[in-house]
């Protein structure tokens, strides 16, 4: 195995491990959104209830090792590798780079959820209005999230498939 193809392996093997918390926090995630949807909804048809239902809108971006795959690209490294092991390479790192965007895209939708409380006190609470566009924030977050987890399914699958592949 060249050397480049040994260090792109590697890389893809660490990924892969670290991948098995995402998928695990995606999942947590769409749980707490679903909840979230749920007091807002609550809230929405009651604003003077006392219910002290607690949201929790989180979500961190998971950055993927790719020095070995961009040090491979600079140094032209794929010439000396088989087209077909090239190929193999270039659609995890695609998926990947896929999965950065639609991670940075949850974060901004989570973000744009968050913006009414920015400016509230810990005694205020939202407005019905406000509710209803939170509400509707979330569930366009809870759509990323969809979209990300397909993302991360199909990684995660490629993943198997080439370190079986290359033991």
């Amino acid at each position: 195995m060249h050397e480049a193809e040994a260090s792109l392996h590697d890389e893809i093997k660490t990924n892969s491990e670290s991948l098995k918390n995402t998928i695990a926090d995606i999942h947590k995630q769409q749980e707490d959104l679903k909840h979230d949807v749920v007091v807002l909804k609550k809230f929405i048809k009651n604003p003077k209830s006392n219910d002290n239902d607690q949201m929790e809108i989180n979500f961190g971006i998971r950055g993927f090792k790719d020095v070995g795959w961009r040090t491979a690209q600079s140094t032209g490294a794929f010439a000396y590798m088989p087209y077909a092991t090239a190929q193999e390479f270039a659609d995890i790192y695609r998926i990947q780079d896929e999965i950065n965007i639609a991670q940075h895209q949850a974060a901004r939708d989570a973000i744009i959820s968050l913006a009414p409380f920015t400016n509230m006190s810990k005694d205020d609470s939202p407005t019905s209005e406000q509710a209803t566009v939170m509400k509707d924030h979330i569930e366009v977050l809870q759509g990323q999230l969809s979209l990300l987890g397909s993302w991360v399914n199909s990684l995660d699958e490629k993943y198997k498939t080439f370190l079986t592949a290359h033991p």
